[in-house]
């Protein structure tokens, strides 16, 4: 099994936090999307050139981190949950979880790739992502206020 990674991808880290978590082995392959040459190479594996980029076995693949994690939740059952087994709860996590990738994660990306030089600055989307970022930080305050985990 096949894990396709970056270590400045914050959605690698999220799938390999996954697969340590639940204690499932894997063979991690750092992918440089640094080059052209690292990017082209990788795009012959996965053409959309985005990691992660999860692959079981060769007929068959699983991009993106959320996808990932269900794959090893359903294909692992005897390993510690990451998502709870309640349909309620579930739901809960998995719209915590896009809620986190679309007004946290991405929003930071943006305003770390600003800073130092990977997109150029640009006030006003930063202003607006910035928006972002501090809704989600009332959201989780208001969340958390009656439970231990999002």
């Amino acid at each position: 099994m096949k894990l396709y990674y970056n270590p400045l991808s914050t959605y690698s880290q999220k799938a390999m936090i996954a697969f340590n978590e639940k204690g499932i082995k894997y063979e991690p392959n750092f992918v440089n999307l640094m080059t052209p040459e690292g990017k082209a190479a990788y795009e012959k594996i996965n053409p959309f050139g985005k990691v992660p980029f999860f692959k079981p076995s060769d007929d068959w693949q699983v991009p993106e981190s959320t996808s990932i994690i269900e794959y090893l939740e359903d294909k692992f059952p005897g390993t510690p949950r990451l998502i709870p087994d309640e349909r309620e709860a579930a739901r809960q996590v998995r719209f915590m979880d896009r809620m986190t990738d679309l007004y946290y994660n991405d929003p930071v990306v943006e305003l770390l790739f600003q800073k130092i030089g990977f997109r150029p600055k640009d006030e006003e989307k930063a202003a607006k992502v910035k928006k972002y970022v501090a809704l989600t930080y009332g959201f989780w305050d208001k969340a958390l206020a009656n439970r231990t985990w999002l």
